[in-house]
């Protein structure tokens, strides 16, 4: 039972409400159309809902605004050696498959909500731009033919890192210390930070000392949801590695 407080608003939400179409990538604003102020008046009541009616168990449906039902949602943390939280993270599952993966925000003296929008968790893996990636690997991110390592978008033009496909700052984002320099009440996460794939099958880096490792979100999706499925909530960051090692 998580200790109850009011949930404001988050910078990323906040910016949005104001017209920021991509708040970590521009603050140019734009006038809301009122079909966007309706959709983001959704996401705001299936925040709620997500409080009051799913956050005790971590499982909970997931829905688009409108009210469609797509799948579900669980929640899983992973802890370190020290046994604190490395990471939160939100399987979007359907028919018992995991479709979507991402990190969520800690806010202190609040439950994970799924449909808490922020950089950390608006960016995630997704298992349908994989397959996509796959299928049509011209329409993926051009890869950087100076640094087969360097997964950021490459461009002839300019001659380096295309900056209007990712943030200027995409590991400072993603990290999730935007977040918790926005948000008051809100710790950072630390313990693991998504890593941009050209390929769409998006990198996640765990730092836990000689403990820690990265893995490719097929892998992990997996691990997280074979885990969440034997009726756990919380795995170690060791256990989990041999998880992924035996799937």
């Amino acid at each position: 039972m998580h200790k109850k407080r009011e949930r404001g608003l988050t910078k990323y939400e906040e910016l949005e409400h104001a017209g920021v179409a991509q708040p970590f990538l521009t603050r140019q604003k734009h006038a809301l159309s009122p079909n966007r102020i309706e959709i983001l008046r959704e996401w705001d009541r299936l925040r709620e809902a997500w409080d009051k009616t799913y956050a005790d168990a971590g499982e909970g449906p997931a829905q688009v605004p409108g009210g469609e039902i797509l799948g579900t949602y669980k929640v899983i943390s992973v802890t370190n050696a020290a046994g604190k939280v490395s990471g939160t993270f939100f399987l979007f599952t359907r028919e018992e498959e995991v479709r979507e993966l991402f990190i969520t925000a800690p806010q202190r003296g609040l439950p994970p909500n799924p449909y808490v929008r922020s950089p950390l968790n608006v960016v995630r893996w997704k298992i349908w731009e994989v397959e996509a990636a796959a299928k049509y690997p011209g329409a993926a991110l051009n890869p950087n033919p100076k640094n087969v390592d360097d997964v950021r978008p490459y461009s002839e033009l300019f001659g380096g890192v295309d900056w209007s496909l990712l943030p200027r700052d995409e590991e400072y984002v993603f990290s999730g210390l935007w977040d918790a320099m926005q948000n008051k009440g809100q710790r950072p996460v630390t313990g693991v930070t998504l890593l941009p794939a050209n390929n769409c099958d998006h990198r996640f880096r765990f730092r836990d000392g000689t403990d820690g490792f990265t893995v490719r979100g097929s892998k992990l999706a997996p691990a997280l949801h074979a885990v969440r499925q034997a009726g756990e909530r919380k795995i170690s960051l060791h256990t989990l590695r041999q998880v992924i090692a035996r799937l």
